[in-house]
């Protein structure tokens, strides 16, 4: 088992008769032991009667490679004395590390920077000064390579703080944290994906290295965030042969599409429908070119058909803006009286391109 600073170690030794296989102890007879390091000893080692060990407990207080003896004698019944050596590695403590970002599958537009944070905790003892550095696979499918800080280096460079970059609050004792955080720019190929992750080190010699979870990054040529201000349309009770009957939202300029400040590109909004059925699924149903939309005022007279395929709604609209719908539904004679319900879609995608 692993074995940190000031965790109790028990030593075991087997004193035993070759030809009988019985343990040697009894009046006269012992095992000792002695330590490279402070206190070193002999000790008196104590026979247990259950596992027929002799057994010695001890911890230490600092991280090393720590060399031991055992004699055991027990010359005064006839038997040969026997030493053993044997070693210990004592960990100093250990690095708990994290990636808090980015999240895996992230997608992040060229030439623009996402936020990698690190986070580390000291474990069980003292762990020395500790660094960190972020990397990506470069030629092997997990993270090899540290990211570049020289700015315009593909496929990353990052903006800010130094990589390798050192714990704010050197030296780390045990139960203390560090965070983190670098600025990095994605200047890679448009469509190309790598694994991000972070190396924690410490200059503590017998204290492992740690490596935090590998997440990937997606370089794309835009991020698209949009928002749906409401979640349904609920025309109400209508009459057959109704016509321009308009959504109870349209007076309050309700059906708002927000294209958020993040979107890192102008966006075309396309629009589409289903029909609306009834709730028994049986043949009565009103067709998607019932429902009539307008982008631009609330006019029944100039709005648009909904239809199966997409169609476009708005093109070219900037991030941080907001696009307000207006609906209305035709009833058609020669419906029964129920519940009816569609679906409508809305699809943001970046200019120029098609759902």
């Amino acid at each position: 088992r692993t074995v940190y600073v000031n965790e109790n170690v028990t030593f075991f030794a087997n004193y035993t008769n070759l030809t009988s296989g019985e343990p040697i102890n009894g009046s006269g007879v012992y095992c000792e032991i002695s330590f490279n390091v402070s206190p070193y000893g002999p000790f008196n080692m104590t026979f247990n009667s259950s596992s027929l060990l002799y057994e010695y407990n001890r911890s230490f207080s600092l991280g090393g490679f720590y060399s031991w003896n055992v004699t055991c004698n027990g010359s005064v019944q006839g038997y040969e004395p026997l030493s053993a050596n044997d070693s210990i590695t004592i960990k100093q403590g250990y690095l708990e590390v994290m990636l808090v970002e980015p999240v895996d599958q992230k997608n992040v537009a060229q030439n623009t920077t996402f936020l990698v944070n690190v986070t580390v905790y000291c474990k069980k003892g003292y762990c020395g000064n500790v660094t960190g550095r972020i990397r990506y696979n470069s030629t092997s499918s997990n993270p090899d390579t540290d990211i570049s800080t020289t700015e315009g280096d593909t496929p990353f460079y990052i903006t800010d703080n130094p990589n390798p970059q050192n714990c704010s609050g050197n030296p780390l004792d045990k139960d203390e944290y560090c965070e983190l955080v670098w600025n990095v720019n994605a200047t890679g190929t448009i469509g190309s994906s790598y694994k991000i992750g972070a190396l924690l080190e410490s200059n503590m010699s017998y204290l492992d290295d740690n490596t935090t979870d590998n997440n990937t990054i997606q370089i794309v040529s835009c991020i698209l965030d949009i928002t749906l201000q409401w979640d349904s349309i609920d025309f109400g009770n209508l009459q057959p042969g109704t016509t321009n009957n308009s959504a109870p939202g349209n007076v309050n300029d309700n059906y708002n599409i927000t294209v958020e400040s993040v979107t890192t590109c102008n966006v075309d909004l396309y629009i589409k429908g289903t029909d609306l059925n009834r709730s028994l699924n049986d043949n009565y149903y009103i067709q998607v070119g019932n429902i009539t939309w307008n982008n631009a005022t609330n006019e029944y007279s100039s709005g648009y058909r909904l239809g199966y395929s997409w169609n476009l709604l708005k093109e070219a609209v900037s991030p941080s803006t907001n696009v307000t719908m207006y609906y209305w539904i035709d009833i058609p004679f020669g419906i029964t009286a129920d519940n009816y319900t569609g679906t409508l879609y809305i699809e943001g995608v970046e200019s120029g391109e098609e759902p």
